[in-house]
């Protein structure tokens, strides 16, 4: 039985990952059938899906989502004589027709990670071939550029890496959003296939719009942040709006921690933003304490957290966190 695990903040290199996995695995006429996604089983239920045979023994696949292995809220916790169980069951070879994925997805800019330490982490990174740990990137990260490059290249799409840049600074580090930026490029300029800074322009979302939001709920005036979200959800995704509020608060809580410690542009260069939007933000919080920001970035984590487990409508869930701010 081959094992992987895949775990870390990039929720699209993540997801790539395990695309390319089905695509040199599985029989695309029966992958409908043979490629299962379990939602943080307990023991009996992972053993049940560990064991299953697959459809006419055709190449099976089967992801494990397994973040509340890990993480406190509601963790799953499984006994001494489950692990050593577990750790048998995926040291086999029972069948050279499937594999298993297990994969923890961590919020982006949270303070969690995967405790390296536990029994369950040791079992699924055995196999140190099969793991992979793909973290979220940076705004002074130097190989963002590049990564950019090689999305488009990968959607038959051609820019350089100064077009790369402008779309970054457009739509944030969040590769999700920057392939669905570059996606969209693709439809509104066909049939050409490069593009060039007009076009970013034209066509990208700014992250401007998200600015406008934030302002709002800042002056804490529910009626006026009611109008800016629900103009923003036309145009743009729940989660495409939190990692851009995620990605905004993390860059507004150095500001905040640090704007009596340091200069202008020492804040701008540890957070890779210019020195005059330090200066702007530091203007917009004058009314905003330090635990308010605090408790609105874990109430967006939280929202993503909903969100991608279908505890609560996506819009809802959004509104929900502005409003209560």
């Amino acid at each position: 039985m081959n094992v992987y695990f895949i775990y870390g903040k990039e929720d699209y290199d993540i997801n790539k990952k395990i695309e390319d996995l089905k695509k040199d695995f599985l029989d695309p006429q029966f992958s409908s059938l043979n490629f299962k996604i379990i939602n943080n089983p307990n023991y009996d239920t992972l053993e049940a899906a560990l064991l299953s045979q697959g459809f006419m023994n055709i190449n099976t696949i089967i992801v494990i989502n397994c973040e509340r292995y890990f993480f406190d809220k509601d963790k799953i916790d499984f006994s001494d004589k489950e692990l050593k169980s577990l750790e048998k069951i995926l040291n086999s070879d029972l069948s050279s027709n499937k594999k298993v994925i297990f994969v923890a997805k961590v919020p982006r800019d949270s303070q969690k990670k995967l405790d390296t330490r536990r029994k369950i982490f040791k079992i699924l990174a055995s196999n140190k071939k099969n793991t992979f740990e793909f973290d979220e990137y940076k705004p002074y990260d130097k190989n963002l550029p590049s990564r950019v490059v090689e999305i488009a290249k990968s959607l038959n799409f051609k820019i350089n890496s100064q077009i790369a840049e402008t779309l970054i600074k457009h739509s944030g580090v969040n590769l999700n959003i920057l392939a669905n930026q570059i996606e969209k490029l693709i439809l509104s300029i066909h049939p050409r296939k490069t593009a060039d800074f007009n076009d970013i322009k034209k066509y990208c979302t700014h992250c401007d719009d998200v600015f406008a939001l934030i302002d709002k709920l800042f002056e804490k005036n529910k009626d006026d942040i009611l109008i800016e979200l629900k103009s923003l959800l036309f145009k743009r995704h729940p989660l495409e709006i939190l990692a851009v509020l995620q990605s905004t608060i993390s860059n507004y809580l150095v500001i905040k921690n640090y704007q009596n410690k340091l200069s202008n542009f020492e804040i701008s260069k540890k957070i890779g933003i210019h020195e005059y939007r330090v200066k702007l933000a530091i203007d917009k919080m004058k009314n905003i304490s330090l635990s308010e920001l605090t408790n609105l970035k874990l109430a967006l984590i939280k929202a993503e957290e909903n969100i991608k487990e279908g505890k609560l409508n996506e819009n809802l869930s959004l509104e929900i966190v502005l409003l209560n701010f």
